[in-house]
């Protein structure tokens, strides 16, 4: 895991930064949401390039 937050918002968006505030270097990245309202998730991948 490198990324996580709750209540997501504008705020404290991805920024390709891990949790300790440091650059992720290029890669494939892989994501899971789960929305507490309706309980569904959804996931994904997305490519960073540095």
């Amino acid at each position: 895991k490198v990324y996580e937050t709750k209540n997501y918002s504008d705020a404290n968006s991805f920024k390709g930064l891990n949790q300790n505030g440091n650059e992720l270097p290029s890669g494939t990245y892989f994501y899971k949401i789960s929305f507490k309202s309706t309980g569904k998730t959804q996931t994904g991948y997305l490519v960073l390039k540095r």
